[in-house]
């Protein structure tokens, strides 16, 4: 049990611990006990159901006002509309109206000079119902132009969002990712884990401890948990998604590693990530040679208030079949089924070396494509921030310079190779 005042009632995730909140006193701004419940009733909490109880003294008149006027005509323009309407008028008309609302349901006799005052008060009361009336049908008015706008047509920033998605990836990609390297690390993850809810109980007895520490899981001694990937958190486990630290932790171990030149393992484990390879497979019918590249754009877009600067990268996928001294590139649907190639024949150490050093002495013959696509990439970003703008209704350019409402794109060269994979063909049997 945690007691707490409104200090914790912003900015602190409890989902972890608690399922449920005790409103112990009942202000009469309603959005404070939002606030309260959304420390607990938030995403990633493994609780089916999280109660809420709204506690007050059965004989205290002002407590069951504030909940009677307030609390509940707030929670039912809630439950129609679906979001929250603030308190309208200011805080003496609402004490006024509570006042009012206390002293005729008191149940006694109300002698003439109270019942003037009463008097005096009820227009404060009408007032602040009906102006909560008209906040009510304000925001149903105001919903229905705002989803109905027609500034921005879907079709217009379909092409964007589609990029958008494939770039960041998807959350098929992070379990795909987080099963694959877990499992070169040395976890156990049950075969028969329930694939149809993206669910896996995992046993990380045999992980490394620093694997462990870039998980940022090492606050209980159990090596045993439960990893979910849908859109629900697993019971007593986690929902894993791409901006989960977990994620983002295990996923910056595995890429310092394959920057790291030393060649050490680490528990006995070969490194389960390199910047080269060369592999044997049935994924292809020649010699083929994929390069992952990082591409770094500037961008500079002008506005009222000066030019806004910023920094966009972007993960690029390139590969060109045959001798690399005479490289054929491939389309982009050619190169995506590269990432699933499997290997099927062993490739001695000697070759393996003497192939990737072909390919570095032969950058020059292929390093211009590279800068060539990266400049596209800038084009397109530049092309697409125009698109966006214009569908707005806003002022866009595709241009290289500043310049009032335009947005310029710069691709920084030399683009970065982070790695190069070597794919031979499957030896014939």
């Amino acid at each position: 049990m945690l007691v707490a005042t409104d200090c914790l009632s912003e900015g602190v995730n409890l989902q972890d611990h608690f399922s449920a909140v005790i409103h112990y006193d009942l202000p009469w701004n309603p959005t404070r006990l939002e606030q309260r419940e959304g420390r607990v009733d938030r995403y990633g909490q493994p609780r089916p159901e999280v109660r809420v109880v709204t506690y007050w003294g059965a004989d205290n008149r002002i407590d069951e006002t504030v909940l009677e006027v307030l609390l509940r005509k707030h929670r039912k323009i809630r439950g129609a509309l679906g979001v929250s309407i603030p308190v309208p008028g200011s805080t003496s008309d609402i004490i006024e109206a509570l006042a009012e609302q206390v002293l005729t349901s008191s149940g006694r006799a109300i002698d003439v000079p109270l019942q003037g005052i009463i008097e005096q008060l009820r227009p404060k009361t009408d007032a602040l119902d009906a102006e909560w009336e008209r906040a009510r049908d304000n925001e149903i008015s105001r919903r229905r132009s705002l989803f109905a706008q027609r500034r921005i047509d879907p079709s217009e920033v379909a092409d964007e969002l589609a990029a958008m998605r494939e770039a960041i990836g998807s959350g098929t990609d992070v379990e795909q990712f987080m099963t694959a390297a877990l499992r070169s690390y040395g976890a156990a993850i049950a075969d028969d884990a329930a694939a149809s809810d993206r669910t896996y109980e995992v046993d990380l007895a045999e992980v490394p401890d620093a694997v462990k520490d870039s998980l940022a899981l090492r606050d209980t001694n159990d090596s045993n948990m439960v990893l979910g990937f849908g859109q629900t958190a697993p019971k007593g486990g986690l929902v894993l998604s791409r901006t989960h630290p977990a994620v983002g932790g295990l996923a910056g171990h595995v890429l310092d590693q394959a920057l790291d030149s030393s060649g050490a393992t680490e528990g006995g484990r070969q490194f389960v990530a390199a910047r080269c390879g060369v592999m044997r497979t049935g994924g292809v019918s020649i010699i083929t040679t994929l390069l992952l590249c990082r591409v770094r754009m500037s961008i500079a877009a002008s506005a009222r208030g000066g030019e806004h600067h910023m920094l966009a990268e972007e993960a690029m996928l390139l590969a060109f079949a045959g001798a690399p001294h005479r490289p054929d590139w491939l389309t982009p649907e050619q190169v995506r089924p590269l990432l699933d190639a499997e290997p099927a024949g062993n490739v001695m150490p000697e070759v393996a070396a003497e192939r990737i050093k072909a390919i570095i002495d032969a950058e020059p013959r292929w390093r211009p494509t590279v800068a060539a696509e990266a400049e596209a990439r800038a084009e397109a970003l530049a092309e697409a921030h125009a698109r966006v703008r214009d569908a707005d209704r806003r002022q866009g350019a595709v241009v290289r310079g500043p310049g009032p409402g335009r947005v310029a794109v710069e691709a920084q060269t030399p683009t970065d190779v982070l790695a190069v994979y070597h794919f031979l063909p499957k030896e014939a049997s």
